[in-house]
């Protein structure tokens, strides 16, 4: 149930927060759980409707009141617990969460809205755990990818690389300058939200450097300035594969909250039908 994904979570490893606190609390509450569950012998059976069957109920209501909460807590980002923290809770609890719901149902599950909690509950779970892959993973990636520029800052930079061209562009005739304008377009597709198409073979970077490289050929005398104006566009081509491999990993994370949070408000509409049905109906 980890919603967001635009605060900085990497800055103290949410896993390992305070020494794996909530992991150590988490264990402790299934070992709590899993002794009473155990120990206790019901008449009939294991089901939720014995004393115990309702105390784990009411854990599990509170650990999934708790995890959810956790989305409303990243929106009050800076104040009270950091958010690493809330996070730490929020997976090692998520998974704690499984166990005591599973207990709760004595594994008696059928085609009814309680077993549908339970399940919503897992699926929710598993999504978590891609959640916690995706947190892991790529905002490293993305950190590589930026080198410590932001998407403002890489776009200046292409600019002012786009002015450098143009004024050695202007020196090496007008089919070189065709191809720099075409290259122009590229950082204005990608000011506008469109991937570049960075394999294209006749992408337009790709086709200036190629009349590059001809037009050095054909006059010596222009190696020098065709030299420098092909590695400025193979820096703003570097600088723009970046921009879109960085969007790329940006998209990827949200796409996962298209799943995730869905999930969640399932799982706590669910859960309110599956406590109704409890305390009026049985």
């Amino acid at each position: 149930m980890i919603s967001g994904v635009d605060q900085p979570y990497q800055s103290v490893s949410f896993l390992s927060y305070r020494r794996f606190l909530y992991l150590k609390l988490s264990s402790a509450l299934v070992l709590i759980c899993l002794a009473a569950y155990l120990t206790h012998e019901p008449i009939a059976g294991h089901i939720g409707s014995t004393w115990l069957g309702y105390t784990l109920g009411g854990v599990s209501a509170g650990l999934v009141l708790f995890l959810l909460w956790f989305g409303i807590q990243k929106r009050r980002y800076g104040q009270g617990t950091p958010l690493s923290g809330w996070l730490s809770g929020h997976v090692y609890l998520g998974g704690a969460l499984v166990i005591v719901a599973t207990l709760h149902s004595g594994f008696e599950l059928g085609p009814n809205l309680h077993s549908l909690t339970w399940l919503l509950m897992v699926m929710t779970a598993v999504s978590g755990v891609i959640g916690v892959i995706i947190y892991c993973r790529y905002p490293t990636l993305l950190s590589a990818r930026r080198r410590g520029l932001t998407d403002a800052e890489i776009l200046m930079q292409v600019d002012a690389l786009d002015r450098q061209c143009e004024v050695l562009g202007a020196t090496l005739g007008n089919n070189i300058e065709d191809a720099l304008s075409q290259s122009r377009s590229e950082a204005s597709s990608m000011r506008a939200g469109r991937r570049l198409s960075v394999r294209a073979k006749d992408a337009p970077l790709t086709h200036a450097a190629r009349l590059l490289v001809e037009r050095w050929c054909d006059d010596r005398n222009d190696h020098e300035r065709g030299r420098e104006l092909h590695a400025l566009l193979v820096r703003k081509e570097t600088l723009l594969c970046d921009l879109c491999h960085q969007r790329h990993l940006v998209a990827l994370m949200r796409t996962w909250l298209y799943f995730h949070v869905p999930l969640s408000v399932g799982l706590l509409v669910a859960m309110a039908g599956h406590v109704f049905l409890v305390f009026f109906y049985w």
